[in-house]
C-alpha cells in the first residue's frame, strides 16, 4: 500500500459530538472560528498522487474503501487541509468536495488520531 495522505487530528471542534459519524469534517488550521466548532482540524500535509475510488481511508489502523471522489475533493485537500468524508456509503451523498465510505460501527475519532489515504 502506497500512502497518498497522512495527518493527525490536532484539535476537535466543540459541536462534533452533535453530529454524530454521518460526516467527518477534515480543516486545516486555517479553518475560520465559525467552521472550526464542526471539525477535525488536522495538520496540512502533501498529497502523494491523486485520490482515487477504491482507495483506502484509514482512520488509527481501521481501513475503509473509498466508494466515490468527489471532483473538488483532492484540490480542497491540497489547499486548505479540507475533506468531508461521508460515511453513509450512499454514493448520493458525494459532493464536489467529499469523499463516500461505508462505516458500520461507531467511530472514535480524538485528538492524535492518525488519518490516511491508502492507494495500492
Amino acid at each position: 500500500m502506497t500512502i497518498k495522505y497522512e495527518t493527525k487530528v490536532v484539535e476537535i471542534g466543540n459541536s462534533i459530538r452533535e453530529m454524530g459519524n454521518d460526516v467527518i469534517i477534515l480543516f486545516g488550521s486555517t479553518v475560520t472560528e465559525d467552521l472550526k466548532d464542526y471539525c477535525y482540524v488536522i495538520n496540512t500535509n502533501k498529497v502523494n498522487g491523486q485520490i482515487l475510488t477504491g482507495d483506502y481511508i484509514e482512520l488509527d489502523g481501521e481501513k475503509f474503501t473509498i466508494l466515490g471522489v468527489g471532483n473538488l475533493a483532492q484540490q480542497n485537500l491540497e489547499s486548505l487541509g479540507h475533506l468531508s468524508i461521508y460515511t453513509s456509503g450512499n454514493l448520493a451523498d458525494l459532493l464536489p468536495g467529499a469523499i463516500v465510505i461505508k462505516v458500520n460501527n461507531e467511530l472514535t475519532i480524538q485528538q492524535g488520531s492518525t488519518i490516511k489515504i491508502l492507494g495500492d
